[in-house]
């Protein structure tokens, strides 16, 4: 099955099978890098089935200091887990496997 549109959030852990899932001329939206900032990508693939890439960061500034707010006065939210940094490559792969429900915090230890 192929889709129009990917909207990604993870990054070059999903980054090939987002790509061979889309149809000609699909949409791949991408709006975050959890599993890490650089891919490799077979350009021929890109033109020959005629896919656009878009970044995204889903909203504005003053988009994201509102639902920062909406958050700070109670709005629930559902946390994985908090995880300290020293164990980020642990978080990933938990990301990576899908196996999280909700977020993964990460702790930098610093208040």
């Amino acid at each position: 099955m192929t889709v129009d549109v990917v909207l990604d959030s993870i990054g070059p852990a999903v980054w090939q099978n987002c790509f061979t899932s889309l149809r000609r001329g699909g949409r791949f939206v991408t709006c975050g890098a959890t599993s890490g900032q650089t891919i490799e990508l077979h350009i021929p693939s890109l033109f020959f089935k005629q896919h656009e890439i878009i970044g995204s960061t889903l909203g504005s500034q003053a988009e994201f200091e509102q639902v920062t707010q909406i958050l700070a006065q109670g709005l629930p939210s559902t946390i994985d887990r908090v995880v300290p940094l020293s164990e980020y490559p642990l978080a990933l792969e938990r990301l990576r496997e899908g196996s999280q429900f909700g977020t993964i915090v990460l702790d930098h230890g610093k208040n």
